[in-house]
């Protein structure tokens, strides 16, 4: 297949991008850069990769024969979504809007596009489905829940396979401390990594629904492969369908880090955040065949040792640079 991936190089996209070309497909990558790394990309003859903005190469290029598209690029923060509204909605539901149109005008058959949780807001539907109230509570939030209707009124004008992946708290390698996937857990690694203390956003008490980054793969590949996909719009939810409190995680992470002595610190609540986020995975499950299969466990012991495999990298390599300079 020849499979559009865009934000490809981002903590989520490069993993796609890898699993897709390991399975012997052609990948195009369109990412701007603001986020993603360059370097997360495999060199691979099937990749072809595009630096431009999502609305930029959508309102401009010319129309390719995609078997799929998985449009991954976001500003996926909720406080950023309040702090800079504009950019916010440019790169979420402008970016989105203007990926419809070039899926209208160039026939692509399947649109694949990555949602989330925060469609949710709070709500007192613990495991939350499908089917729950949608009242979000930031921009961001408000924007991928337009960007779903969007999606749907496109699919079923147009007749083409649109699907919306909502995904829960992904985590795993790759993932920037900024990132609002699952920041607190990059985050944390940082502090634990540096002695430095640990600030908790309000009483820790907050639990979320952590996924792992390969089992969240999984998913978006069958969803971008499977044969049997209706037409027209589908949803599901990508989580666990267990979730953890902000207090229960730094105890999961503290046995990695002997040698830490900070401190846990508490600070107010932020805007847009919610109490409690937990996945019914039973639609995935149905549609996709879908089972994570990392424990939250095991999904951190796996980020923690490539954490600091890639700290050692660093180390290794500066020391190589100061040594030749030396020479």
């Amino acid at each position: 297949m020849r499979i559009l991936v865009t934000g490809g190089a981002g903590f989520i996209g490069s993993h796609l991008t890898e699993r897709l070309l390991l399975e012997g497909h052609l990948v195009t990558v369109v990412d701007d850069l603001s986020s993603g790394n360059r370097d997360n990309l495999p060199k691979h003859s099937n990749l072809h990769f595009l630096p431009v903005s999502i609305s930029e190469w959508a309102n401009s290029a010319g129309l390719e024969e995609f078997d799929a598209i998985a449009h991954l690029a976001a500003r996926p923060s909720v406080v950023d979504s309040w702090e800079n509204a504009l950019d916010c909605h440019e790169r979420n539901l402008t970016a989105t809007l203007s990926l419809l149109e070039y899926c209208r005008r160039a026939h692509i058959s399947r649109l694949l596009i990555a949602s989330s949780a925060a469609v949710y807001g709070e709500t007192s539907e613990i495991p939350t489905s499908e089917s729950s109230l949608t009242r979000p509570t930031s921009p961001y939030g408000l924007q991928k829940l337009s960007s779903e209707q969007y999606l749907q009124l496109y699919a079923n004008e147009f007749g083409f396979v649109g699907v919306a992946l909502r995904f829960f708290n992904v985590y795993g390698p790759r993932q920037e401390p900024t990132s609002g996937y699952s920041g607190v857990i990059s985050i944390f690694l940082e502090a634990f990594a540096s002695n430095r203390p640990i600030t908790i956003h309000g009483d820790g008490r907050q639990s979320r629904d952590f996924v792992f980054v390969e089992d969240v793969i999984d998913a978006i590949f069958s969803a971008l492969t499977s044969p049997g996909l209706a037409t027209g719009f589908t949803v599901a939810n990508i989580g666990t369908g267990q979730s953890v409190s902000v207090r229960e995680l730094i105890d999961l992470l503290k046995p990695h880090f002997p040698d830490w002595k900070a401190a846990v610190e508490t600070s107010g609540g932020r805007a847009g955040d919610i109490q409690t986020s937990r996945a019914d995975i039973a639609q995935a499950k149905a549609l996709f065949n879908y089972a994570p299969r990392s424990s939250l466990t095991a999904g951190l012991r796996r980020l923690v040792e490539s954490t600091l495999c890639l700290e050692e990298d660093s180390k290794v390599s500066k020391q190589s640079t100061v040594d030749h300079a030396s020479k």
